[in-house]
């Protein structure tokens, strides 16, 4: 029974697993941004696939439910976020910007959104919503030399904050 769960869940379980894994090489080795980017892409990526041939059904008592809309629409937004990560690197890059967070904090706010379009009742969409929206108020404050960035983070956080209160 558990293991049929977690066979629904794969596609999140790989996201999790490989932000986890890359947070701890990233802190072992935090210049190495283009390595992380690209095993950033490719769990993005096995994530879609797992996604798309996982099977369908309901798990962890109606809490996550995979069927056609849900797969398809993960399906979507890992594949986007696999775009989004070369594409802000680079536009890091042209500022002057290291950092090795970007795409591990893009696989967060794809599981947050994987974890929605996937939720079965209002708690786990609850968790999704804030995985995704915790993750994004980092990426609005990513820029620290920026004024206007952290700004922005901090005026999100507590907007969200608010919001989730």
């Amino acid at each position: 029974m558990f293991s049929n769960d977690l066979a629904l869940a794969l596609p999140e379980l790989i996201l999790a697993g490989a932000a986890l894994l890359l947070l701890v090489a990233g802190a072992f080795a935090p210049r190495a941004t283009t390595a992380l980017g690209i095993a950033s892409i490719l769990a993005l990526l096995g994530a879609a696939a797992a996604a798309a041939t996982g099977p369908s059904g309901v798990a962890f008592k109606g809490g996550l439910v995979a069927d056609a809309a849900s797969s398809f629409s993960q399906v979507a937004i890992y594949l986007a976020s696999a775009v989004a990560i070369p594409l802000g690197q680079r536009w890091f890059a042209r500022k002057g910007v290291v950092n090795f967070e970007f795409p591990i904090l893009i696989l967060l706010a794809a599981l947050g959104m994987g974890m929605m379009v996937g939720s079965g009742d209002l708690i786990s969409l609850y968790i999704g919503v804030e995985l995704q929206s915790l993750a994004l108020y980092v990426l609005a404050a990513m820029h620290r030399d920026d004024a206007k960035a952290s700004e922005a983070g901090l005026k999100y956080f507590v907007l969200g904050a608010l919001s989730s209160g």
